[in-house]
């Protein structure tokens, strides 16, 4: 291997820098991979077992065999705990997949970032970050789909960069799981999956004509034809059918009447979640959802508070802008006097289905500082998307924005617009804004320094 040794004056000059990425491009690999063991052993350290919430309990119960299979839940990613927890017997085997699994996206990532020295300190942010490194303690989806969802922007940037078809295929692949896992993310991956697939071929055409080309929009199709087969196989063996939709429902039709002129109250509304309106003592409809299984045939509670949804928003168009405001303020922090579960409660779970475990001197160290800080700017999404927009915007005004920096950050903003249609507030469902824009950073910084050639013509 190569010695390169450049004086640190000589350093800060841009053709220096610019030459000396280059030739260590392909050493930043060893030390990803050198840094990656004494990582999995800090999270291990402060976490395992891994904390179970509600959420989490519910699926490993049906992954278990202990509940009837729903749809309450994505079938695929609860089927898949149900395997893994076979093989393990117990949560905290499936949190170490679930650790591995981001551990291993991250550094994929990583090998996508030409700069050594980018690419190691993108490594280490998106894994020790705060808000992110707190989020993975929980066994949750929303840390699956974060993890699949990295892999397919690295896919995405391989196959634009090298316009080879595997890695397009494999992009397509982890779109369609990050869509099983969480079908609202979807949108979120959707501008990587059609950054591959319009810029992974080797015409130097506009993008007015990739989109007209027939193999743009068979690929397209092919996609959301994968993602229906495979959703349908995973639903074969649901045995209890909810309809998860009823909550954001609820949630809405309390929102309006809450915020009509006629100043209504309604007990159990707020706009950080719909939860106390579904599932607590207020609860504002006796509907078909795990909480309460007696409702009438889904379909026809389905057509019946759709019919009433709608009637509901379009009398009062007004009131529901205003509760779906309130609770964008609330999701990105905006504000407010606090981040809505910006991270999950540190007392370790008491259940069958997990370790019993205490937890350790490490984890109570450092709690002291997530705790302090769990309201503070890290854990706010304005200040993330505000940040994105501007770097973005400076790029393009300098001419200097490229197609990988483009599809991350329309994935960033895709991700943020699910204020619309989110049952709650909770901090997770935006865990991807964070993680999309040190992405955002990592790849302007990369493409400055090692001219990217790629660049978007209409």
């Amino acid at each position: 291997m190569e010695m390169i040794l450049i004086k640190p004056n000589n350093l800060l000059n841009k053709s220096n820098l610019i030459g000396f990425c280059k030739k260590t491009r392909d050493t930043r690999i060893f030390y990803l991979i050198g840094i990656t063991p004494f990582v999995i052993a800090y999270y291990t350290s402060v976490f395992y077992p891994g904390y179970l919430t509600s959420d989490s309990l519910y699926m490993l119960a049906q992954g278990a065999g202990l509940q009837p299979l729903s749809n309450w839940h994505p079938p695929f990613i609860t089927i898949l705990w149900g395997w893994l927890f076979s093989i393990f017997e117990s949560a905290g085997g499936i949190w170490i997949i679930q650790i591995s699994l981001y551990i291993g996206a991250v550094l994929f990532f990583s090998t996508r970032i030409k700069s050594t020295v980018i690419a190691v300190i993108t490594f280490a942010t998106l894994l020790l970050y705060p808000p992110i490194f707190t989020n993975m303690a929980a066994l949750w989806k929303d840390c699956w789909v974060i993890s699949t969802t990295l892999v397919c922007a690295a896919f995405s940037i391989q196959a634009i960069d090298s316009k080879k078809t595997a890695p397009l295929l494999f992009c397509i692949a982890f779109f369609v799981i990050s869509s099983l896992i969480r079908i609202d993310y979807a949108v979120v991956a959707l501008p990587l999956l059609l950054g591959a697939i319009l810029f992974s071929d080797n015409k130097r055409s506009t993008l007015t004509s990739k989109l007209k080309n027939k193999r743009t929009a068979h690929l397209i199709i092919s996609s959301l034809v994968a993602l229906f087969i495979c959703g349908k196989i995973a639903g074969i063996k649901v045995v209890e059918k909810f309809n998860p939709w009823l909550s954001v429902a609820i949630w809405d039709i309390a929102g309006v009447e809450s915020n009509s002129e006629q100043g209504v109250t309604v007990p159990g509304y707020r706009c950080a979640t719909s939860d106390p309106l579904v599932f607590g003592e207020n609860k504002r409809f006796l509907v078909n959802l795990p909480a309460y299984s007696e409702g009438t045939s889904t379909n026809k509670e389905s057509e019946k508070y759709l019919k009433l949804w709608i009637e509901t928003i379009t009398s009062n168009p007004i009131a529901y802008v205003k509760h779906r405001i309130c609770v964008a303020k609330s999701f990105f922090g905006i504000g407010t006097e606090q981040v809505h579960y910006p991270k999950p409660n540190s007392e370790m779970s008491k259940s069958s289905l997990t370790q019993s475990a205490e937890r350790s001197s490490l984890n109570l160290k450092l709690y002291w500082f997530y705790d302090k800080n769990a309201h503070g700017p890290m854990f706010r999404y304005w200040y993330y998307i505000a940040g994105s927009i501007a770097l973005f915007v400076f790029c393009v005004a300098a001419k200097k924005s490229t197609i990988p920096q483009s599809i991350i950050f329309m994935s960033i903003i895709m991700a943020a617009s699910r204020f619309l249609i989110l049952p709650a507030a909770d901090f997770r469902y935006g865990l991807w804004i964070v993680i999309g824009s040190i992405a955002l950073i990592a790849i302007s910084l990369d493409s400055l320094l090692t001219r990217r050639p790629e660049q978007i013509t209409t």
